[in-house]
């Protein structure tokens, strides 16, 4: 997949499905789905998983996440939540690498609704993440909200995840810090004049 081949490597994959029995595993699927994720084909990735269910082989967490990855990067957000319903169903729980693949979908026009719906995952999948990526998150999330619906919808939106922020010890990044300061009534900018 490293060198672009996808196409023959998709024909192998069905080749060694096809032998009784099947020489596939789930890194050979793995493997394919991440090869589309890089193309940004989500509709490809999305169908790698039906051909593992159909051969008997259950998708993991990687699977998921990385038909999640493949959605975010086609701007299909919407697709990435719904496979995390999916991957629930299935008995996997989100990890970090889920949280910081929606997160990434934030960036690209968030609802309130997926900015709630990332607090409550930031909150199940609290203990999985070191400060670092915790902040990254946290700060992310926060950009997005404060995005949403104007100054005012933003604004209180924003200070649902600033208050759990700080509920989970994350500082605010100089540039949230800027925002929170911008969101103030009357304030200005010491560059805006």
């Amino acid at each position: 997949v490293a060198t672009d081949q996808l196409d023959a490597v998709e024909q192998l994959v069905a080749e060694a499905s096809a032998k009784q029995p099947p020489l596939c595993d789930v890194v050979s699927y793995n493997t394919l789905i991440k090869g589309f994720a890089h193309r940004c084909n989500y509709e490809n990735a999305a169908r790698i998983i039906g051909q593992m269910r159909h051969c008997g082989i259950p998708p993991n967490a990687i699977s998921f996440n990385t038909v999640m990855d493949a959605a975010v990067r086609a701007g299909r957000a919407s697709e990435a939540w719904t496979l995390l319903g999916e991957m629930r169903a299935t008995g996997l729980r989100p990890d970090k690498f889920t949280c910081s693949i929606l997160v990434k979908s934030l960036s690209k026009g968030a609802t309130e609704p997926q900015v709630i719906r990332m607090l409550a995952l930031l909150r199940e999948v609290d203990q999985l993440c070191d400060s670092t990526l915790k902040a990254s998150l946290y700060n992310s999330v926060f950009e997005a909200a404060m995005a949403v619906g104007g100054s005012s919808g933003g604004t209180a939106l924003g200070a649902k995840v600033f208050t759990q922020m700080r509920q989970h010890k994350v500082q605010p990044a100089p540039s949230a810090q800027r925002l929170i300061v911008k969101s103030l009534p009357g304030a200005a900018m010491p560059d805006e004049g």
